[in-house]
């Protein structure tokens, strides 16, 4: 299953190197299952780490992976 297509790991590599703008979020994830989102703004150069905001009860900006 493929989560981020091309066009969005672009999109939000880019939202690294722009430092000083303000970012809207690039792509939501969220458990079908239960409780939790991830709303992701930046993905480091090496593809595995995501930053943005996590929300599993009570909301946390920080890196996910």
């Amino acid at each position: 299953m493929i989560l981020l297509t091309g066009e969005l790991c672009e999109r939000l590599i880019a939202n690294v190197r722009e430092r000083n703008a303000d970012h809207l979020p690039v792509v939501k994830f969220f458990n079908l299952l239960g409780e939790g989102v991830w709303i992701a703004i930046e993905l480091n150069a090496n593809g595995d780490e995501m930053f943005g905001l996590a929300d599993l009860g009570y909301p946390e900006l920080g890196s996910f992976s």
